[in-house]
């Protein structure tokens, strides 16, 4: 990782608050933000999964490329419990790591932290109902989705689980929405500090 700069990566269910918390840090000039959909969102939609490939190889990109603090809004992370979400199977380590080889490799993901909302689903499915930006399929609306995909971020982001699979993920910080703004502050503060001493 370039020792100057950190990168962020803001993970969980949509509506939680990372966009609207990523554009407000981002006009508080703490770091740059990459929105959730990099690609043209009708591309997005259409492409499917590709879509979703494309946008974390874009923010892989990205990020390489950065200068200063970034915060990615939604990385592979999100695409993998999606799919796994999506199944039926048992929620475990070996099928994320055998659903995260098919989109990406550890290799060629930089090294960064993870910000990760705590899973509240009552709250997503209503303000989902709620949010006009963006066209979400009826899956996120579902209860019995979510908690699946609640299930899949709880296994991802265990920190032992990410070194067995080898992402290249320094910490990972559970919040709530409460206490979003005051944590990402810190720890874009702290990675300030180092770069500066």
């Amino acid at each position: 990782m370039h020792e100057h700069s950190s990168l962020l990566v803001f993970e969980g269910l949509p509506c939680c608050g990372k966009t609207s918390l990523g554009r407000h840090i981002g006009s508080m000039g703490f770091a740059d933000l990459c929105d959730e959909v990099m690609v043209p969102e009708a591309d997005s939609a259409l492409l499917g999964r590709r879509g979703a490939i494309e946008n974390d190889r874009r923010k892989t990109a990205l990020a390489y490329g950065r200068r200063r603090a970034l915060i990615l809004d939604r990385y592979f992370y999100s695409t993998v419990a999606y799919e796994v979400a999506r199944g039926k199977t048992r929620i475990d380590i070996n099928v994320i790591g055998q659903t995260m080889l098919g989109f990406i490799r550890p290799k060629n993901i930089p090294e960064h932290e993870v910000m990760a909302w705590y899973p509240n689903i009552t709250s997503s499915i209503q303000r989902s109902h709620l949010d006009k930006e963006q066209v979400r399929g009826p899956e996120w609306r579902s209860q019995e989705f979510l908690s699946r995909f609640s299930d899949a971020y709880n296994v991802l982001f265990d920190c032992s689980n990410l070194n067995w699979l080898g992402v290249p993920c320094r910490r990972v910080y559970w919040v709530e929405e409460e206490d979003a703004l005051s944590r990402v502050i810190s720890i874009l503060s702290k990675s300030r500090d180092v770069a500066l001493a």
